[in-house]
């Protein structure tokens, strides 16, 4: 185990991780907007994103540091071994969490996966976090508690069938089945280790300190060839073709509409991803998991603000839950 000094949390990582998940929030619904025109699927838009955000990291680095530091990110040089290994660790894990949530979403309701998913990698976090960094990864019990209080809230803006019924806001309901329940709880372990990750290498003065940027480079190319790899063998297969599974297509853009979408998608997603990993620097790792619950609230506020979805009470009120215990988590 290692155990690292205690350090003061700093107020400034708990604001960069809820800016964090109000970017990616907004750089959700930029896409969801895509998706609802049509066209655009999810492999498109992550391997269009994988592509521009690389690029855009890259050339921020260089105007902000000049060319010699620009090429490292771009070659993907961590100079300690072990920390290119957490890294490569980090990247594989994130990347496939985006695999096992979206298959997932095929065989159970969103509101259900995504319960699962966050509640899962919520915990985890927690105990991993506790687990690999030692005394100076322990909640209080105020944490604990309005940390309990958002995940609540998340249930009430979700209202999983499975748990609410009839009360639950009328959708299409699809059985909770062992499949879809194991994919989604793999999703939440991968984004939990991925959490903690990010925690080790971006910790401040922390023996394996790497940039934010360099770690979004590596998260970057080795998402881009998972997905791509998948939607080569979905369509090889066939099985791009079959009913729920059309997620797993590319096609390009189909006019300037989708391209500026997914525009700022891509951005929205630069700015979250650096957000979020500045944040971790000062940040311990199950707090950033309870700040970062604060991204679906986000996204009901965007939903029914922007997109104009309809709403129920119990999410508007799971809302105000969701953003009272973050308050409490970054307060405390």
């Amino acid at each position: 185990m290692i155990d690292v000094d205690a350090r003061p949390r700093c107020a400034t990582g708990s604001v960069l991780i809820l800016s964090g998940a109000f970017v990616f929030a907004s750089a959700n619904a930029a896409v969801t907007a895509s998706f609802r025109r049509g066209f655009v699927t999810i492999v498109t838009a992550y391997l269009i994103r994988c592509v521009a955000v690389y690029a855009a990291n890259i050339a921020l680095v260089a105007l902000r540091d000049g060319g010699a530091p620009a090429l490292r990110i771009a070659l993907l040089r961590i100079e300690r071994p072990d920390s290119a290994r957490k890294s490569l660790a980090r990247a594989l894990s994130g990347s496939l969490m985006g695999v096992f949530l979206n298959w997932s979403f095929v065989l159970l309701t969103f509101a259900d996966s995504f319960t699962i998913f966050k509640g899962v990698d919520t915990i985890a976090t927690v105990v991993f976090a506790r687990l690999s960094l030692g005394t100076a990864e322990r909640l209080t019990a105020r944490e604990l508690l309005c940390g309990a209080s958002t995940f609540l809230g998340i249930l009430m803006i979700a209202q999983p069938p499975m748990l609410f019924g009839a009360l639950a806001t009328p959708r299409d309901v699809r059985p909770v089945t062992a499949n879809g329940l194991a994919l989604a709880v793999v999703a939440g372990a991968l984004s939990a280790g991925n959490s903690v990750l990010t925690r080790v290498l971006t910790r401040a003065g922390g023996p394996h300190e790497v940039a934010p940027a360099l770690l979004l480079s590596h998260l970057l190319v080795v998402g881009f060839c998972l997905f791509a790899a998948l939607s080569l063998a979905g369509e090889a297969s066939g099985v791009a073709e079959a009913a729920g599974w059309e997620w797993l297509r590319f096609r390009p853009p189909s006019d300037a509409t989708d391209a500026a979408l997914l525009a700022t998608y891509s951005a929205g997603v630069l700015a979250a991803q650096l957000l979020m990993a500045e944040g971790y620097q000062t940040t311990r790792a199950g707090i950033g998991a309870f700040l970062a619950l604060t991204e679906l609230g986000f996204v009901f506020a965007l939903d029914a603000l922007v997109l104009r979805e309809p709403t129920s009470w119990l999410a508007a009120a799971g809302t105000a839950v969701v953003f009272a215990g973050a308050t409490g988590v970054a307060t405390g």
